[in-house]
């Protein structure tokens, strides 16, 4: 379950939508004097179907073999409302790279939070990892700069990318910029053993 490509291990978050039936906006007045075991009645439910939902969580945490934290649960209507304003939707925090919180309902800011941590740790796991591959070469690329100049462009991009992803665009735009250095190295040295070609041959 936790290796969905090989070689690369993920969390999984588990996101479970309950739909809920019946109308949450009754009130006492539009049934008369029934309102008091109305509400008895709709208290009973509440907390017969809460029992059922943390038995069925129960199972499927134990089913997935997940951790209490890697699983939401969300309600419809109710967990799912949010603004209609697209401008307060699309507003970023600069300084985190996150989505504005604020309009958002709790069940779903907490949804939110795990699945970027957790994208956040995959992506800086993965950028370790191709660091980690790169420092192997990058210390002999002056000795065979046809053969690892090209490999060492291609990891620093990928590193470059996993930073984006994470946010942190700072960092990101080093490793671009570095990348892009080693493929004009490269370039460079085509072109002059294509001059010496053309020049031996003549």
């Amino acid at each position: 379950r936790s290796s969905l490509a090989s070689k690369r291990e993920c969390r999984i978050h588990l996101a479970c939508l309950v739909t809920s039936i019946g109308s949450a906006g009754s009130t006492s007045a539009d049934h008369g004097g029934k309102g008091e075991e109305e509400k008895v009645e709709s208290g009973l439910n509440s907390t017969v179907s809460s029992a059922i939902e943390n038995e069925r969580l129960a199972s499927i945490r134990s089913m997935c073999r997940l951790s209490p934290s890697a699983v939401s649960l969300l309600h419809d209507p109710i967990d799912l409302n949010t603004v209609t304003d697209s401008n307060s939707m699309s507003s970023i925090d600069t300084a985190t790279n996150d989505l504005s919180m604020e309009n958002i309902t709790p069940a779903l800011r907490r949804l939110h939070r795990s699945v970027r941590d957790a994208s956040n740790a995959y992506y800086l796991g993965q950028a370790r990892r191709a660091k980690r591959k790169h420092s192997t070469f990058a210390s002999n690329i002056h000795k065979y700069p046809f053969a690892l100049l090209p490999l060492a462009a291609r990891y620093l991009f990928k590193i470059g990318i996993l930073y984006e992803f994470q946010g942190k665009l700072d960092r990101a735009h080093g490793y671009f910029m570095e990348a892009y250095e080693n493929v004009e190295k490269y370039y460079g040295l085509l072109m002059k053993m294509n001059r010496v070609g053309i020049s031996g041959s003549g």
